[in-house]
């Protein structure tokens, strides 16, 4: 697997965790819009940024492939990945999460 793939994956379980996880869901829906937003994009910025953050202080600690490299092509690749799971995030959400939510009284 790549570095993207296993970011959208990572990214489209983190919508289903926040959508269906019973320490989570009730948690999540109870925040406005944006906090949401704000919570998710977060969270997939900074796995981002300690991927990176890996490939330049440890980069033999994971699989090759795994790890964005500590150079400016690595972050070129590291914004690339982030996007792709920003989507992937969105998709799942849309798709598997919000048709399923209860309507608010």
């Amino acid at each position: 697997m790549t570095a993207e793939q296993i970011a959208q994956f990572a990214a489209g379980l983190l919508a289903l965790l926040f959508g269906y996880a019973p320490g989570l869901q009730p948690w999540y829906d109870a925040l406005t819009k944006q906090q949401k937003a704000l919570i998710m994009g977060g969270l997939i910025v900074a796995v981002g940024a300690g991927a990176y953050a890996l490939g330049c202080y440890y980069p033999t600690l994971l699989p090759p492939g795994w790890v964005v490299s500590c150079s400016q092509q690595g972050l070129a690749e590291l914004i690339k990945i982030v996007l792709a799971a920003l989507t992937a995030n969105v998709g799942v959400f849309v798709l598997a999460v919000r048709p399923f939510q209860k309507a608010k009284a």
